[in-house]
């Protein structure tokens, strides 16, 4: 379950990303943290990590961050306990201009992989948020042991998010047939509905958004 605090997830869950963050905000927000250069995650991120929990814990990070990020991020966490890490958000989920940017930046989705394959030299585990087939490939190169399938966004148009559901079980599939079906991880984002049932039966573990946003707390 994503959670921005070590203590709140929900009994069953099997692991819990931990993602400060993202406090208050709902999923389709929290996507977009990713992408905007608001606060400091990684730092918000160790205010907490020193905080014991009953069950797997993933730290949440930008592992690019410029300014706490790469080998200064990932010696800290060892420090503090931290065991595992996951790109989540990412900026995976960029497009267009913003998207040539970070990879200009060295701050895209392929360096966030290189950078967490980068992270199990610390002693740290890594999970790597992934889009695709080439990705996901990119990441078991990097020497990163577990996948987090993200479905990416829903366009509002049910016909076309039907089809994007679709393709993360191509996705699924292949990627069973491959051989590594052991290390995937469905995010069910809960934009999709019960779109993603039939890729989620295919896979070992899921992540669901557990965090309330700010809106329903006041109600």
């Amino acid at each position: 379950m994503i959670a921005s605090a070590p203590a709140s997830f929900s009994e069953g869950s099997d692991f819990l990303v931990l993602a400060p963050h993202l406090a208050g905000l709902s999923a389709e927000l929290g996507d977009l943290v990713g992408i905007l250069p608001i606060g400091s995650i990684n730092q918000t991120l160790l205010t907490l990590v020193r905080t014991p929990s009953a069950i797997p814990v993933y730290a949440a990070i930008l592992p690019t961050d410029p300014f706490l990020g790469g080998d200064a991020l990932f010696r800290e966490l060892a420090a503090r306990g931290v065991s595992a890490v996951v790109n989540f958000p990412t900026t995976g989920l960029a497009q267009g201009e913003f998207r040539r940017a970070l990879e200009t930046a060295a701050m895209d989705h392929g360096h966030e992989l290189q950078m967490l394959g980068r992270a199990t030299s610390f002693g740290l585990r890594a999970m790597a948020t992934v889009f695709s087939y080439d990705q996901a490939m990119q990441a078991v190169a990097e020497g990163i042991d577990r996948l987090l399938l993200h479905p990416g966004l829903t366009t509002g148009d049910a016909d076309l998010d039907q089809r994007l559901a679709e393709g993360v079980e191509t996705l699924v599939r292949r990627l069973v047939d491959g051989g590594h079906g052991d290390s995937l991880v469905l995010y069910r984002h809960p934009s999709f509905g019960t779109r993603l049932e039939a890729a989620g039966r295919l896979v070992p573990a899921l992540l669901d958004w557990g965090i309330v946003p700010e809106q329903d707390l006041r109600c």
